[in-house]
């Protein structure tokens, strides 16, 4: 059972790097293109923090106490440990995940803000999401009265069922992922640019649905479990997804924003190789129209960025 433990710190090790990385890359492209920080920028700073600190409960608590071992193997120092990690740990996926969302939407602000749909849409998922973290903080902060029956053996004084409130909250911070991605896909249309733009466009915007693979796993886990008051088998599968999708959530928010960065770096590779393999005639274009198509195609987002951050914030 002790590999449990290990993959706790390896899943959680990995998937903290590639968050660190991604933010680094992120603030990298902005310095890049010169772009103006925003407000989305400081709040994805934050989830990483966020994230990391749940990152670092895993580490932990496995390393440490265990996490994710059968109870029975567990003497009842561990098992108390384990359960306050838990703990911890919900509260901190319950406020990194609205900080998250929080940074991308305001990203998609600066680029659609201008329409007053999706400004509708805007506020409409926004509070959606406040409640949800009003709700699900506050009611893991408070499952038990006193708190501290949260982390005791018998867990007195507890809400009926709060694992079932656990997998609803699961079931509902996917549904306002799939909103969030799917808000901007209408109003993609309505940008001046060609199919292929647009096409291109969504691609990048949808990168972060990633998300919702680790938002889906974490929900059947719960739902797996729904039926036993407190499995420390599901503690473990639980664990995982709840430190993978944050990570995963500031990867998926960083990823359109890398457009600046890509274009620098692979650009001028992308053209020499084009032209070494002389697609062109085979396509019948000259080199200079074959080019200027894909570069077209290819910076569309990277102006469209560039031209939404020098711009002011947009009215809401």
């Amino acid at each position: 059972m002790f590999y449990r433990s290990a993959n706790l710190i390896i899943t959680s090790s990995v998937m903290g790097c590639l968050a660190i990385v991604a933010v680094a890359l992120r603030l990298w492209a902005g310095a890049v293109r010169k772009m103006r920080r925003g407000v989305e920028d400081i709040l994805i700073i934050i989830g990483l923090i966020l994230a990391l600190g749940l990152c670092i409960c895993n580490i932990v608590g496995a390393a440490l106490f265990q996490l994710g071992n059968d109870e029975s193997s567990l003497d009842s120092l561990n098992l108390t440990y384990n359960l306050k990690i838990f703990y911890v740990i919900q509260l901190l996926h319950a406020t990194a995940m609205p900080v998250i969302k929080a940074s991308f939407m305001l990203f998609l602000r600066r680029i659609f803000g201008h329409m007053r749909a999706f400004r509708l849409a805007f506020w409409i998922v926004g509070v959606y999401v406040f409640l949800w973290w009003l709700t699900t903080f506050w009611m893991t902060v408070f499952q038990c009265w006193p708190i501290s029956e949260s982390w005791s053996e018998e867990m007195e004084g507890c809400i009926p069922n709060f694992w079932t409130w656990y997998s609803w909250a699961a079931l509902l911070n996917v549904v306002s992922d799939v909103a969030i991605i799917t808000i901007p896909i209408p109003f993609v249309w309505r940008l001046q640019m060609s199919l292929q733009q647009r096409l291109v466009t969504l691609s990048v915007l949808t990168t972060a649905m990633i998300v919702i693979i680790a938002g889906i796993g974490r929900t059947v886990t719960y739902f797996t479990y729904i039926h036993d008051l407190l499995p420390f088998d599901a503690l473990y599968h639980v664990s995982i997804w709840t430190s993978i999708e944050p990570c995963l959530g500031v990867v998926g928010c960083c990823l359109p924003t890398l457009g600046p960065l890509v274009d620098l770096k692979y650009g001028a590779i992308y053209s020499k190789t084009k032209s070494i393999l002389s697609w062109q005639s085979v396509l019948g274009k000259s080199a200079s129209e074959a080019s200027g198509s894909r570069s077209g195609q290819r910076t569309a987002w990277v102006e469209l960025i560039n031209e939404r951050h020098n711009q002011s914030e947009p009215m809401v």
